[in-house]
């Protein structure tokens, strides 16, 4: 049975407003249970934890060697842009690990992680009927904004934008500047468009936007509830805060909380396919489009559908890994490396943003993990 449970503005229960934009962001509840104080910073506080209960095992019971990966770990903490580092091995949550102050009880902005969340429920709204598939055009999925528009961009695909070959020119606009627009829908359908940039990737933030506009339409809801419904309450997660624009639109590729943990559970939902307790949550076929090279930069490297795909060849074993990830600014990401049967998940603090001091979590998922696995079988 579906929930009725709704997101929104909750008015006097949870919100604290960013005075910058007071009015345009929400706290989405989607669980009427849990309640969220913060927009501001890079941590939003909660009464407490997860209550969602993870199975438990050492590293070396889900067969990694621990004594090169315990040192390693040991080592992050001189790292100040670092929050969180989890690992689930077999299913099992096998490190977690906090630093700098923060735990499990705290949610971050994820930023463009954001953008592989809307990329499931697309697929979700597609096989349900709500879309008719990836070859849906802006003008058939939002004929308000793009009417009268240039015929290019009423041709333009979720495909195209899934994986940012829209050919529209995007500037990268801050995201609290971008939810404070009046008609962000309409000014990113504004936006011009190119034949050189049609067809080629250009990353942009815009893009998902229009696609949680599609989505709100398509099913007759909040892109917020869509997902409680669909996907959010199954798996036990829900945005502590979920950004919504100045017509109520939630933000499609930035501006959504979550803990660590709940990104895990996402992960390990697509590690296992996108079933979860039986249930299959998103299509399998999606979650093998998504993570596929639907875009190729390079041997190594390459875009699905709002996810980024990595191949790292190891020179120790001669053995090449696909690695899918969904990444956000500032350090937030997703690993999977589904031939180890492994997620790995990290969030870090957006005030280190392109600093020396980041932390490189994918060098630590080659230098440190993979090896730990190896070592230990």
């Amino acid at each position: 049975m579906l929930s009725t449970r709704r997101c929104g503005f909750v008015g006097s229960i949870v919100l604290i407003l960013v005075a910058a934009v007071a009015g345009m962001i929400a706290a989405c509840t989607c669980d009427s249970v849990r309640f969220h104080w913060t927009v501001s910073g890079t941590v939003a506080d909660r009464p407490v934890p997860d209550a969602v209960p993870w199975e438990v095992a050492t590293p070396e019971a889900e067969g990694m060697d621990p004594v090169g990966l315990e040192a390693a770990i040991a080592e992050l903490d001189s790292i100040r842009s670092l929050n969180s580092l989890l690992i689930v091995r077999h299913g099992k949550l096998v490190v977690e690990k906090y630093f700098n102050g923060q735990d499990a009880s705290r949610s971050y902005e994820i930023a463009s992680v954001s953008k592989s969340i809307l990329s499931t429920l697309v697929g979700i709204a597609i096989d349900r009927g709500h879309v008719s598939g990836v070859f849906a055009t802006l003008q058939e999925l939002l004929p308000d904004a793009f009417a009268g528009l240039e015929p290019r961009k009423q041709r333009i695909t979720l495909r195209d934008m899934m994986t940012m070959q829209a050919g529209l020119i995007w500037e990268p606009v801050p995201p609290l500047d971008l939810v404070s627009m009046q008609h962000v829908v309409a000014d990113v359908a504004g936006l011009p468009i190119t034949y050189g940039n049609a067809g080629r990737f250009n990353y942009s933030t815009g893009l998902p936007h229009l696609a949680s506009a599609a989505i709100s339409r398509a099913t007759g809801m909040s892109t917020c509830e869509f997902a409680w419904r669909v996907l959010f309450e199954s798996l036990g997660i829900a945005p502590e805060v979920w950004g919504r624009d100045a017509e109520g639109v939630h933000t499609g590729g930035w501006f959504m909380y979550f803990t660590p943990r709940e990104l895990a559970r996402f992960g390990l939902l697509y590690l296992q396919g996108g079933e979860w307790q039986g249930e299959q949550l998103v299509p399998a076929d999606w979650v093998r489009s998504s993570l596929s090279k639907q875009v190729v930069f390079d041997p190594y490297s390459g875009y699905g559908y709002w996810w980024w795909i990595s191949s790292y060849w190891d020179p120790q074993t001669f053995e090449t890994y696909e690695i899918p990830s969904a990444r956000g600014g500032g350090g937030q990401a997703i690993f999977l490396v589904p031939e180890l049967d492994l997620v790995m998940v990290t969030t870090s603090d957006h005030a280190y943003q392109g600093t020396s001091i980041r932390f490189d979590a994918e060098r630590f998922l080659t230098d440190v993990v993979i090896p730990a696995v190896q070592a230990g079988s």
